[in-house]
């Protein structure tokens, strides 16, 4: 990485949204179980954000709008576990070879629930570090 490549006004918050909708959305568009590729693609979709976005300063708006986009890129991984809970056992989800293309075992108020608390606990959690991050700025501006 460059020196000073963080410096400017940084990523683009949108359209790393965008990106994240439209891939978790792929995911969602064929009925059918939660496989392996779910939990692979939410864990990546996740660290790209947080590569991206979580370092940058932000209001508490902000802060929402991560979580809740956070929230959405896992989704998938959430509903890898309950569908190995549900259905099959962690290791059998893991190195199954042939997924239920038609049918999932999670239903979608246990997603819309996932989705509520993680989006509560990640925005939650962002407040409290941005709030920490401009308190530590401004006691180190002060001295």
């Amino acid at each position: 990485m460059a020196e000073g490549a963080r410096e400017g006004p940084g990523t683009d918050v949108a359209a790393l949204s965008a990106g994240v909708v439209a891939a978790v959305l792929t995911l969602f568009v064929d009925p059918g179980e939660y496989g392996v590729m779910s939990l692979v693609v939410s864990f990546a979709l996740s660290i790209v954000i947080l590569a991206f976005v979580g370092r940058q300063s932000r209001v508490w708006e902000g802060s929402l709008a991560v979580g809740a986009i956070l929230a959405l890129a896992l989704v998938p991984a959430l509903g890898f576990f309950h569908e190995a809970g549900m259905r099959h056992g962690l290791w059998e989800q893991l190195f199954k070879l042939d997924y239920d293309a038609r049918v999932s075992a999670v239903p979608d108020w246990m997603v819309a629930r996932d989705w509520l608390i993680m989006f509560a606990a990640v925005s939650g959690i962002d407040i409290a570090v941005q709030r920490r991050w401009r308190k530590n700025a401004a006691s180190v501006h002060v001295q």
